[in-house]
């Protein structure tokens, strides 16, 4: 396995099913999980940071049948990222007949599993590592992410040098984002445990991310919230950022955990 930790998306259908997994490998130096109850969500988180495995918890019935596996079969990005169902008898069926044949699930697995037995998949030890094929090509933003302008060529010696632009700095509330990265504002209030929102700004566009207790639990773009609004500014590397102190109770549509793990899968870039 790579020195990297493997990342992993796993969806089920209420958070007491999510608990050991959080517990168990929440902060495990092999593995970075990004969990929830939200099938659309997920598969969106999964789509837009380099996941390595996408893992559903889901019971199939005839109630959410139709539902869910339509949603599967319209992911798009996160179509690629292998597919692993922890699903009972019931489940199973529904996923081995006709109605389900045209859903691409890598391996179904028991759901008498303990979630140390489901994450050996995730860790293949290194002599079989050695001998597989050239890794997937992972997922990334790249495709949103705008990469610097190439360097300005030097001033003329009768051309006076561009004034350097001031840094912000962390402690006044308002920040460079080329100079600081999103994932470490998300980070510094986390660690200071504050109540207010992230005003960014760029190119004309303004979004905002919310924190309760010091965890990132809402994000808002135009008309959009929760994930839907974060993955479409999760990826600015340039533009200010705000600090503005709040003392209302903002909507809780984000799972903190899943909001650092898919800022981390981001590459950053800082100017010089």
């Amino acid at each position: 396995m790579s020195k990297d930790r493997a990342r992993l998306v796993l969806i089920a259908d209420e958070t007491e099913q999510l608990a050991p997994y959080r517990e168990r490998f929440g902060k495990h130096a092999q593995f970075q999980l990004a969990t929830t109850t939200n099938l659309a969500e997920g598969l969106m988180v999964a789509g837009a940071m380099p996941a390595d495995g996408v893992i559903l918890l889901l019971r199939l019935n005839a109630a959410n049948r139709d539902t869910v596996l339509r949603a599967l079969r319209q992911r798009a990005d996160s179509a690629k990222i292998p597919l692993h169902w922890v699903a009972d008898d019931a489940t199973r069926q529904v996923l081995e007949s006709e109605v389900a044949a045209d859903v691409e699930i890598d391996s179904l697995l028991e759901d008498t599993m303990t979630p140390e037995e489901i994450f050996e998949f995730f860790t293949p030890d290194a002599a079989e590592e050695a001998s597989r094929a050239p890794r997937r090509a992972r997922l990334r933003l790249e495709s949103a992410i705008e990469r610097p302008a190439p360097p300005a060529p030097d001033p003329t010696p009768d051309a006076p040098a561009a004034p350097k632009r001031a840094r912000l700095v962390l402690d006044t509330g308002a920040y460079d984002l080329s100079e600081k990265p999103l994932i470490e504002l998300v980070e510094h209030y986390t660690s200071r445990g504050s109540d207010g929102s992230l005003r960014l700004e760029h190119k004309g566009q303004e979004a905002r991310l919310h924190f309760a207790g010091g965890e990132p639990v809402h994000a808002t773009f135009g008309a959009l919230g929760g994930m839907a609004a974060l993955v479409n500014f999760a990826h600015w590397q340039d533009g200010l950022a705000r600090w503005e102190v709040s003392l209302g109770n903002p909507e809780r549509s984000l799972d903190p955990a899943m909001v650092v793990g898919m800022l981390k899968s981001i590459p950053t870039r800082k100017k010089n």
